[in-house]
């Protein structure tokens, strides 16, 4: 199985629209220090688009979504679990 594989599995079992997330303390230690809103961090990962070259085989997906008004692109690295999203960690670049 290749990446784009493992990774069209791991997204066909939960929908992401719906399904909760959990922010780990070390993410949400990174968004304040980075200046990203919980807002922001939902909108990532429901919305934004898979960034394979991050993506592992640990069930770990990585996502990017930028931001125009803001000039930044918000990267979030998260696992997807049995009923849940868990964001393992972010970061915010200046940019696409």
């Amino acid at each position: 199985m290749n990446t784009n594989e493992w990774i069209a599995k791991q997204l066909s079992r939960l929908p992401r629209k719906r399904t909760e997330m959990i922010v780990s303390s070390h993410a949400v230690d990174e968004a304040i220090h980075d200046g990203i809103d919980e807002r922001e961090i939902s909108r990532t990962v429901r919305e934004g688009a898979v960034f394979v070259r991050k993506c592992e085989w640990s069930d770990k997906i990585c996502f990017q979504r930028y931001d125009g008004k803001k000039n930044r692109t918000c990267v979030v690295v998260a696992r997807f679990d049995e009923r849940e999203i868990r964001v393992v960690t972010l970061w915010a670049k200046n940019g696409r």
